[in-house]
């Protein structure tokens, strides 16, 4: 299995993804050195550090990349809008991706700030 982790932080998806099996991760953040250091240092994982998961294109990847079996998606500070069209174009086709929804980042600004970013709205949240 061939997984990518987009908004890899300190590695939850990617530690699970290990447990479970993966033989390659693609740990990908906008971020620098938040990959906890013990999956860091896993021969299975591949750490793509300062990566805008927004941006991600096949050609980021080795040209043995043929697509993931899985992506999972833990991003914050951006909708999943903007994420999930780049989440498409790696993941190969058949492949799942598991993404976490965090309403405050889905919401409008009007909606956010009425909330002071928690959004308890069940109608905001779909």
């Amino acid at each position: 299995t061939v997984a990518i982790d987009l908004g890899a932080s300190t590695g939850g998806f990617t530690d699970c993804l290990l447990q479970n099996g993966a033989e390659k991760i693609f740990s990908v953040d906008v971020g620098r050195g938040q990959l906890a250091w013990h999956l860091r240092k896993s021969h299975r994982v591949h750490v793509m550090d300062k990566t805008n998961a927004r941006h991600l294109t096949r050609a980021d990847f080795p040209k043995s990349f043929e697509g993931a079996d899985v992506v999972t998606i833990d991003c914050s500070f951006i909708s999943l809008r903007k994420i999930l069209p780049a989440a498409l174009a790696v993941a190969r086709q058949g492949g799942t991706i598991i993404a976490l929804i965090k309403p405050q980042f889905e919401a409008g600004k009007a909606e956010v700030d009425k909330g002071a970013g928690v959004i308890k709205d069940p109608e905001i949240h779909a």
